[in-house]
């Protein structure tokens, strides 16, 4: 009777060894398939984020960048302006060419009964302004030739280039004598604001090329001979 019990203590003992190694096993092995999950969650990329669009593809801009016409962004709105560009009444930004219309030639305000006589809607001296002056130059019959249609050639894919007004010309002066921005300004720049029948606004941007003060907003004859730089608003 006592080698029975001795042999069914032993065989407890032995049972229990082995359920509790079974446990053990079981035990690290969920903790392992836990571990490879855990893992494999964190080897997971997250959401890809597409970057900010360049002031060139639409997105914002500051002084300095590329426009969407490759030209150089010299004014930048606290809020939208109006203007009969494209943009309409939601303009916020300003770029000018980087270089002097046909390589820096030098051309008249107007050639026509223009020269001598106010053309209509030619006045306007805002930020903005500017297109409409160009249009009313280049689109009437008062001027065949001159800053104006010099000015709106087609450059960088847009057909919007104008010549500016005496603010938006005194701004692009002040980017590059300010900001330091490298745009080549030398001389003086005739602007799309006429001042009477006779006479038009320039502005000189440095010296050289008949400038006088920089950024000095003066008239003369529009039948001078001056510089051009083509801008847009966008």
């Amino acid at each position: 009777m006592r080698h029975r019990l001795g042999l069914l203590v032993v065989g407890l003992a032995i049972a229990s060894v082995g359920i509790a190694a079974c446990s053990s096993t079981t035990s690290e092995s969920s903790g392992a398939a836990q571990d490879d999950a855990t893992a494999s969650a964190s080897a997971s990329p997250g959401p890809t984020v597409a970057p900010e669009p360049s002031c060139a593809d639409g997105g914002a801009c500051e002084i300095g960048d590329i426009g969407p016409g490759n030209g150089i962004v010299f004014y930048v709105a606290p809020y939208t302006f109006q203007s009969a560009a494209p943009c309409g009444s939601s303009c916020t930004y300003l770029e000018a060419q980087m270089t002097d219309s046909a390589g820096g030639s030098l051309f008249p305000y107007c050639t026509g009964p223009g020269q001598t006589s106010v053309i209509p809607n030619s006045t306007n001296s805002a930020i903005g302004g500017g297109f409409q002056n160009t249009l009313s130059i280049t689109a009437s019959n008062e001027c065949s030739a001159g800053a104006g249609f010099a000015a709106s050639a087609p450059s960088g894919g847009f057909n919007d280039w104008y010549l500016p007004s005496v603010s938006e010309l005194s701004a692009l002066v002040q980017s590059q004598n300010v900001s330091n921005l490298s745009i080549g300004l030398v001389g003086a720049y005739w602007t799309s604001t006429g001042d009477n029948g006779m006479q038009a606004y320039y502005i000189a941007a440095a010296s050289g090329n008949g400038g006088g003060v920089p950024n000095t907003r003066t008239y003369g004859p529009k039948n001078e001979a001056l510089t051009v730089r083509s801008i847009r608003a966008f």
